[in-house]
């Protein structure tokens, strides 16, 4: 099932792990260990949470400030005489450029740049430099000093979300507490139309209701530095009020190491609790303490009645298991022994390679069943598979060097009209090939049949596993292997598998119906798989001398060479389709894969 139970918030549980006792303590044992160092580490960054929010109010300092008009634009060497674009810092402290909301509740964008230049040596840090490495953190180390992305509305936090295609813009990158506050940027060099033209190679600030945002640069070098830039209104509408823009200077030396433990706690907070299910596990059961069960008086379990012991079905003589384990071992065995089993087995084989048992019921083979059509068959059959040890290989091949097996479909209209079901064998049935058998067939035609033994499915990891009832888990894994290795799910039909009469994966499928309705039609004509096998085939023809393209291709798909007015037709057909040759050999490639020669075993 795709969900682990009924309950509101299905978690996986009871999972069955399958490797040894020692070693499953021992990863219990690093997942304490995980689980203890994270709680130490975080605990660590609360405490330096806790000492910058009593620290940062008594050495911060406003060093300039503004309110830019609607539309506005500032630039910082144009600030009053009062608030110097120059300012004396020491390492470890910050400078912090904070947008206000304003009364429009962070509705504006706000066009921010910035050149950082130290006067005794020339050094700079730019802002700009930030936007090719935008994707990588929301705090980024920069030849010593420190650029953090921040939320200053209650203390200091990180803009840890990351945020990819804004606006479904691949160009937009942001990072953000929630949908806002946030700082985005515009990655490429040309104008980005969102929300509001964006110019190319731009960063934008965005507050939020009663949320400021900030950009804080720590220091890496005692020394005057030189501020140079401008903010910007970058989306004006009529009515609004601006930007409030501030810059404040954090005089604390050891604030760069504070802010990198708050920053490695986010990261921290980001990461999932480690799992413990490191390890290969199963939906099964083991075995516990093997007890008989009860007799459920008139099948309710509230009312136990008599033990009744662990035991062969009383029918075939009731013998008692001598296991100390659960029995089913025992039970396999008793099976295997039946002199049913191996004729049940026998008849299946027969079924695959015919298309109809010996039984036709080949499901019940008591007095509701039907009667074999050839029971000495059947018999000497059973007897070979046991005499084999149950092998199937020498089965197959046992049937498949038989007369029965190999006569042709094609037969007397005489002989059809006396035994127009063929029971007695006289001529072979023609059957479609299985949803699997087809599937299989493409890929091998294609040359891209993968031969290789399957391993696990690609299923998300079992920590996100929130799966219930109501929002069961859904998937779909393509792959180029054997189609018995596709994820089949009991609850919702194989999108393939389904269109070609596949197994219902709720009950037991003793044999498949072989039905012909319009959606098979659409596969060939619309499906991207199928187009895909052709295309490949296609390839592969016209790298034949031309000449040899039609027996060439005809091989391939039929394992014959063409008949005189089938190679005038596929002639025709290349001529007249339209567009380039390997379009017109992959469209008459979808017509021979499509064809009942292809679809059904002669």
């Amino acid at each position: 099932f795709s969900f682990p139970g009924c309950e509101a918030k299905g978690q996986p549980r009871d999972l069955i792990p399958l490797i040894a006792h020692d070693e499953l303590e021992q990863l219990k044992a690093t997942h304490e260990n995980k689980l203890a160092s994270r709680e130490r580490e975080l605990k660590a960054a609360e405490d330096v949470a806790q000492r910058l929010s009593r620290q940062l109010p008594q050495v911060t300092k406003v060093v300039a400030e503004a309110q830019i008009a609607e539309g506005g634009l500032l630039r910082l060497e144009e600030l009053k005489d009062d608030s110097p674009p120059t300012i004396e810092l020491k390492k470890g402290e910050a400078l912090q450029f904070v947008v206000t909301p304003n009364g429009n509740h962070g509705a504006d964008t706000t066009r921010f740049g910035l050149n950082i230049q130290r006067e005794q040596d020339g050094a700079e840090w730019q802002s700009s430099d930030l936007i090719a490495r935008f994707r990588e953190s929301f705090m980024l180390r920069d030849r010593g000093a420190m650029w953090c992305l921040l939320e200053v509305a209650d203390g200091i936090s990180f803009l840890n979300q990351q945020q990819l295609n804004v606006h479904e813009k691949q160009e937009l990158l942001a990072w953000s507490n929630g949908s806002l506050p946030s700082i985005t940027v515009n990655s490429s060099s040309a104008p980005v139309s969102a929300w509001t033209e964006l110019p190319g190679h731009s960063l934008f600030m965005h507050p939020g209701d009663q949320r400021s945002v900030a950009i804080a640069w720590v220091c890496p070098e005692d020394g005057r530095y030189r501020l140079v830039g401008e903010v910007a209104d970058a989306h004006p509408a009529p009515g609004l009020d601006g930007v409030g823009f501030r810059i404040e200077h954090l005089a604390l030396a050891d604030l760069g190491q504070g802010l990198a433990a708050l920053s490695a706690a986010a990261l921290i907070k980001d990461t999932p609790v480690p799992q413990q299910s490191t390890f290969p596990v199963a939906y099964g059961v083991v075995d516990s303490q093997p007890k008989n069960a009860r007799l459920h008086q008139r099948g309710d379990p509230e009312q136990p009645g008599d033990e009744v012991p662990r035991r062969w079905l009383t029918v075939f003589g009731g013998l008692p298991t001598t296991s100390q384990g659960s029995g089913r071992e025992d039970l396999a065995e008793w099976i295997v022994e039946h002199p049913l089993f191996a004729r049940v087995v026998a008849n299946r084989v027969w079924q695959w390679h015919f298309g109809r048992g010996l039984v036709e019921s080949s499901s019940d083979f008591g007095g509701r069943g039907q009667a074999p059509s050839h029971p000495e068959l059947l018999d000497e059959l059973a007897a070979f598979l046991r005499a084999h040890d149950f092998r199937l290989k020498p089965l197959h091949r046992l049937i498949m060097n038989s007369a029965a097996y190999q006569r042709s479909s094609s037969a007397p209209v005489a002989t059809k009209s006396q035994d127009p079901d063929n029971r007695r064998l006289a001529y072979f049935s023609r059957r479609r090939l299985t949803a699997e058998e087809i599937r299989d067939t493409l890929l091998w035609v294609s040359g891209q049949l993968d031969l290789s033994f399957a391993e696990t499915h690609p299923f998300p990891p079992e920590s996100t596993w929130t799966f219930t009832q109501h929002a069961p888990f859904h998937a779909n894994y393509d792959s180029n292997r054997r189609s018995v290795f596709l994820m089949v799910q009991r609850q919702r039909r194989h999108p393939y598998l389904s269109i070609f009469d596949g197994a219902d994966p709720n009950s037991s499928t003793a044999g498949r119906q072989a039905t012909t309705v319009p959606t098979q039609a659409l596969y060939f004509l619309n499906d991207a798989f199928f187009h895909g096998q052709s295309a490949v085939v296609a390839e592969r023809v016209l790298q034949q001398p031309e000449n040899d393209r039609f027996e060439y291709a005809f091989q391939q798909v039929f394992q014959r060479s063409p008949r005189t007015e089938e190679l005038q037709l596929a002639q025709q057909f290349i001529a007249d389709y339209p567009g380039a040759p390997v379009q017109r050999w992959e469209a008459y490639l979808r017509v021979l894969l499509a064809s009942n020669e292809f679809l059904y075993l002669d």
